[in-house]
């Protein structure tokens, strides 16, 4: 049986809780164990704040077990308080994921599906940290990973991630795209059986640049991008206006965009509660809801599990 596991992202956010509202739906996957790795005695305390009736059993290693729902404690206990982000809870959330990704890396288990964290919180302890994308991309040595969203009818990659739009243009060069495209391609025929992937690729700038006047990475870096991949064997159209090159989204297997707002805004629009994060060229699997920590509604009882159902489902189905 495949194990999957699952970190509960920041512990003063909405993690745990959307964890606690898919056990009984996880409990249904058949063919799969689920290891939630949390501090110790966590979630006993989570449920006794927020009055959730939870009792999971407690695993003494990752080898012992042997129940469809495990709890595994991978750091020790600490205080917090629901809805704070603290230094406290960023090194919480930080060192669970790196103990999950050690797990994943000695192949413990088959697959991984994180909870949101906060880079803020984060940060606050003294790591410089940008997401979860990035430290995985670090912490497993592989030479690119591409960030992309899979939805119901539409799939789409990014080729810069959590930076400051000041600092996209310098980061979009030709051979960031064409690796971006690769693993892309690679994606679609390895965990979604697409055999012969068409892609459509946008612009950076309004227009598409019109032709310079606007901007002209277009013509510099993202076409000379495409003709490379067009080459390489890529079935690939663009670069597409922003605006508009969703309403040409069922003409192509995938999209890719030059930045991440640039997808993430309509991909919620069009997916709010469907959407999962993967992230792509890692030697596992790996999804995401594709919602934040939630802060001012953590303990309230009123966040929705639907996207990371929607994550662990996906994360089983890429793990066969």
């Amino acid at each position: 049986m495949m194990r999957i596991g699952i970190t509960i992202g920041d512990p003063a956010g909405i993690g745990p809780e959307v964890i606690i509202k898919s056990i009984n739906i996880l409990k249904k996957i058949k063919g799969f164990r689920f290891i939630v790795f949390t501090p110790v005695g966590f979630l006993k305390e989570y449920a006794r704040r927020t009055n959730k009736d939870v009792l999971l059993p407690v695993a003494s290693s990752i080898e012992d077990t042997e129940k469809k729902i495990e709890v595994l404690e991978v750091i020790d206990k600490f205080p917090f308080r629901l809805g704070i982000p603290s230094a406290i809870t960023g090194d919480a959330a930080y060192r669970i994921i790196k103990k999950a990704i050690h797990h994943a890396l000695n192949k413990k288990i088959d697959a991984l599906v994180t909870a949101p964290v906060s880079k803020y919180a984060i940060n606050l302890t003294g790591r410089k940290f940008t997401g979860h994308t990035e430290i995985l991309e670090r912490m497993t040595g592989v030479k690119d990973v591409l960030m992309l969203f899979v939805s119901p009818g539409l799939k789409i990659g990014v080729v810069t991630t959590h930076i400051g739009l000041r600092n996209v243009s310098r980061n979009i060069t030709e051979e960031k795209i064409v690796s971006k495209l690769h693993l892309l391609v690679d994606g679609l025929k390895r965990y979604f059986s697409v055999n012969h992937p068409a892609i459509g690729v946008s612009a950076l700038n309004p227009h598409a640049g019109e032709g310079g006047y606007i901007g002209n990475e277009e013509i510099k870096i993202i076409e000379p991008a495409i003709r490379k991949a067009r080459s390489q064997g890529i079935k690939i159209d663009g670069p597409f206006p922003s605006d508009t090159i969703l309403l040409k989204r069922k003409k192509y297997d995938a999209l890719l965009f030059m930045y991440h707002d640039q997808a993430m805004i309509p991909v919620k629009l069009l997916s709010w509660g469907k959407n999962v994060n993967v992230t792509i060229g890692l030697p596992f699997v790996r999804t995401s809801p594709d919602h934040g920590t939630g802060f001012d509604i953590a303990g309230k009882d009123i966040a929705s599990p639907d996207s990371f159902i929607e994550a662990a489902k996906l994360a089983c189905r890429m793990a066969k």
